[in-house]
């Protein structure tokens, strides 16, 4: 039999008619090594090709896309329609990252938390999983919120009573009036021994935001002029409380030396930060957080990743 017959003889058996390696085998008197030797030239002798169902779609590319652009470990995109509310978007990006943070944080043993209203529907929606040796260590001090379900703290305990977990609560303000009232209380045992803890974490969940939302502004994280001087030296977006410029930048921030929290070096640590994000109107502060190098996996809706790729690539999908 001519060889290249007798190899679309052994694709046939294999992947239509579904025999095993074993059984080809049998069938023409050769070696079980042999059949998969064949079957591993088969692509590159293009008698079979290799087409993975749905991978043409449209979010995949977007997803390799911004992978590749800013070496993410993987971004995970929720498929959204044009007449979708941003209701819709919400709960289809929560949905898929509840799904996924399911599978990963019940393996972690220390998983610092942000807070950001996504974040808190996200793990509303989390299955109940038992992680006994873990904790969930909220990483800056507690700000006053309008709503109680995006309060930082109030995420941290929802998280860690969803993982039967124990839940680590930093008592301080995240924002405090002046340098020397933060240098003071940084010189308390608690808090320093708060802050050795947050390096030791192996997991994080933040959300991002811009100074110019009116969730930041709302809770007063910052007064009017505060936001305007930070707009004025080139900081827009927000990581963790941390104002970041377009660039990625963090270095100089005028108010930084008034937060208690989790600095975006010690951020870039964790070996796994996970950032979900359900508006495409953040786009921008979504890019300038990916450009600091301290998100490992993003999770966002479809428009939300068209809009980053037309950012970084205004040839983009």
């Amino acid at each position: 039999m001519e060889k290249r017959k007798f190899y679309i003889k052994i694709a046939h058996f294999y992947y239509v008619l579904k025999l095993t390696q074993d059984e080809i085998a049998k069938r023409f008197s050769i070696s079980r090594q042999k059949v998969n030797q064949i079957i591993n030239q088969l692509e590159d002798m293009q008698i079979v090709s290799i087409k993975i169902n749905g991978y043409e779609n449209r979010d995949f590319i977007l997803e390799n896309t911004i992978e590749t652009e800013f070496n993410l470990k993987h971004v995970l995109v929720a498929s959204v329609s044009d007449d979708f509310t941003p209701e819709n978007v919400m709960n289809e990006v929560t949905s898929l990252a509840a799904s996924c943070l399911d599978v990963f944080l019940p393996q972690k043993k220390r998983i610092g938390v942000s807070f950001s209203r996504t974040l808190s529907k996200t793990v509303q929606k989390m299955e109940y999983k038992k992680n006994a040796n873990g904790h969930v260590v909220q990483m800056f001090g507690v700000q006053n919120a309008l709503s109680d379900s995006t309060k930082d703290s109030t995420v941290a305990h929802l998280l860690a009573e969803k993982l039967d977990c124990t839940c680590y609560t930093m008592y301080s303000p995240g924002i405090v009036s002046s340098a020397e009232l933060r240098n003071m209380l940084l010189k308390e045992k608690p808090i320093r021994d708060y802050f050795d803890y947050l390096t030791t974490c192996d997991a994080a969940l933040v959300g991002i935001g811009s100074i110019d939302s009116d969730t930041f502004i709302r809770q007063n994280f910052f007064a009017e002029a505060e936001i305007e001087q930070l707009r004025s030296t080139g900081f827009h977006s927000v990581v963790c409380l941390n104002p970041i410029r377009d660039d990625g930048s963090w270095h100089d921030c005028p108010l930084s030396d008034r937060i208690i929290g989790i600095d975006i070096p010690t951020l870039r640590k964790i070996p796994d930060v996970i950032a979900v994000s359900a508006n495409a109107d953040k786009a921008k502060s979504i890019v300038s957080a990916l450009r600091t190098g301290c998100i490992d996996t993003l999770i966002v809706d479809s428009r939300t990743a068209a809009r980053i790729c037309t950012l970084i690539s205004p040839a983009a999908p």
